[in-house]
């Protein structure tokens, strides 16, 4: 940040042309006094302070937060949809557990942490065969319903936490009435099991996994469906309706639904890699700085 203080400062100097910045150059010149020149130098140089302050200040911002230091929703909020593993709850350890218990059954490898990672851009039935390395579509759904069984008998707040922030988060958007829901990939067995054991089922309208809808994500039809079905009916205002998840597909569902994408950072994706793939209109890394972006749009 000194470096580039000092650059901002040089960059504000008059260059060996002369110039300088508009904002600090005279309209006009007339006779003055000692007095009168020395404090107009003073007012110039406390003006240059205080834009190489506002520069550095800005400087941090995006340090802390990245770009999203200057996102803003414009217009009021209409509601919030959640995706639930990565974004909600850490799921990651249970579920890379679960897989590769599922694997042995049927006599596939097991896969590393990573590789679970890899695969969770997938629905469940579609990643356990990408895993085990078949297209067998059949095959695919029995260990997906092994795989479900398994994982939502272990569901507890312990083994699936919700990470920090996200419950106050929650609460202070139910308090400015703003209409909520859940869309995950998962099974919808498992979303709703994650909403009791948390005690979180209060708070959205419907909880839905990918075989609850059509087709799953990146297809809009799940957020289409909790639009149409349980938002715009009981929505008390128009405005913009945010999508938050932390995988590519989340961000390709909002924009095919035509709603604002939030990416988030803290789960099995992390920033760098969501906002190279431009499918959200901003990527968080911080749940405070969500919930400052989602609080102050729902005041709008």
């Amino acid at each position: 940040l000194v470096v580039m203080a000092c650059g901002l400062v040089r960059s504000l100097r008059p260059g060996r042309g002369g110039r300088v910045d508009a904002a600090l150059r005279p309209t006009h010149v007339q006779p003055a006094s000692a007095n009168a020149v020395m404090y107009s130098l003073f007012r110039r140089s406390k003006t240059r302070e205080e834009i190489v302050k506002s520069k550095i200040s800005a400087v941090m911002t995006e340090d802390k937060y990245g770009s999203a230091g200057s996102f803003m929703i414009h217009g009021p909020l209409a509601s919030v949809v959640f995706d639930v593993d990565g974004t909600l709850v850490s799921s990651t350890k249970l579920a890379h557990e679960a897989t590769n218990v599922v694997l042995q059954e049927f006599g596939y490898k097991t896969i590393s942490k990573s590789e679970y990672g890899e695969g969770t851009k997938f629905t469940t039935p579609v990643r356990l065969a990408w895993h085990a390395g078949v297209s067998d579509e059949v095959k695919g759904h029995e260990m997906g319903r092994r795989f479900d069984d398994i994982i939502i008998d272990l569901v507890s707040r312990e083994r699936v936490p919700l990470f920090d922030g996200i419950l106050e988060l929650i609460e202070k958007l139910h308090q400015e009435d703003i209409p909520m829901a859940v869309l995950s990939n998962a099974s919808g067995g498992y979303v709703r099991r994650v909403m009791q054991v948390h005690g979180l089922e209060k708070y959205f309208k419907i909880s839905l996994g990918a075989d609850d809808v059509q087709r799953a994500k990146p297809a809009p039809d799940g957020l289409l469906h909790i639009m149409k079905n349980y938002i715009e009916p009981e929505s008390s205002q128009s405005g913009r309706n945010v999508y938050i998840g932390d995988s590519i597909s989340d961000g390709k569902a909002a924009k095919a639904a035509g709603m604002i994408g939030l990416g988030v950072g803290w789960g099995e994706n992390k920033k760098e890699i969501l906002v190279e793939s431009r499918a959200f209109d901003e990527v968080f890394e911080q749940v405070d700085m969500l919930s400052d972006i989602l609080l102050n749009s729902s005041k709008n």
